[in-house]
């Protein structure tokens, strides 16, 4: 704040809470009131996309494209149901025995710097190992476990500040399960943190 003698103090604002949250792209003008003297202030925040690295991250398409498998193959699947999909469509596992499987992609030509990867799940849990990883510079391997709690109810899981050097990463989850383990795996994103 610039007073009328021309010196200037810091003070703190007194921001609106924003209803809804600024979850969409789009500019929004939040108000507010300069603390002790009530002055009105107003600033733009401008809300943009993350630009997901990922081929079809959001299995949208109803299918695997851009996803290798390995591992029990014939326990995963693309589906497109109520309530196991956040939109279209979603990565799916199930099988009548015990199962273990690796999804991932491969991103290459990322530029340096600090990237953040996550993945939305839903299921019965029960997996003896189930996890969300990443492998960048040299080889290392970072991971977060995922637990889920019930049909339809999603969660995120993600892995934030993974430092890329060389120009790659593979983003992936790792899943060691018991007979009639089930759940779904959507929106895999991998974005270059601002």
């Amino acid at each position: 704040m610039t007073y009328t003698d021309d010196h200037a103090e810091k003070l703190p604002v007194n921001w609106q809470t924003p209803h809804p949250s600024y979850d969409k792209e789009g500019s929004y003008t939040v108000k507010g009131t300069v603390a002790g003297i009530n002055k009105p202030v107003s600033c733009t925040v401008t809300v943009i996309k993350k630009a997901n690295l990922l081929v079809n991250g959001d299995f949208e398409k109803v299918n695997l494209d851009g996803w290798t498998i390995t591992g029990d193959k014939s326990a995963v699947d693309a589906v497109s149901k109520a309530g196991d999909s956040l939109g279209q469509g979603s990565l799916h596992y199930w099988a009548d025995k015990n199962f273990a499987f690796v999804v991932q992609q491969e991103v290459k030509g990322l530029k340096d710097g600090k990237y953040t990867v996550a993945v939305s799940t839903q299921g019965g849990g029960g997996q003896s190992k189930y996890e969300l990883f990443i492998i960048g510079d040299n080889g290392e391997k970072k991971t977060a476990p995922i637990t889920d709690n019930g049909w339809n109810k999603w969660q995120t899981v993600e892995i934030k500040d993974v430092t890329v050097k060389n120009g790659k990463a593979v983003i992936g989850v790792e899943m060691q399960a018991n007979a009639g383990n089930w759940g779904s795996m959507d929106n895999f994103e991998f974005y270059l943190q601002q």
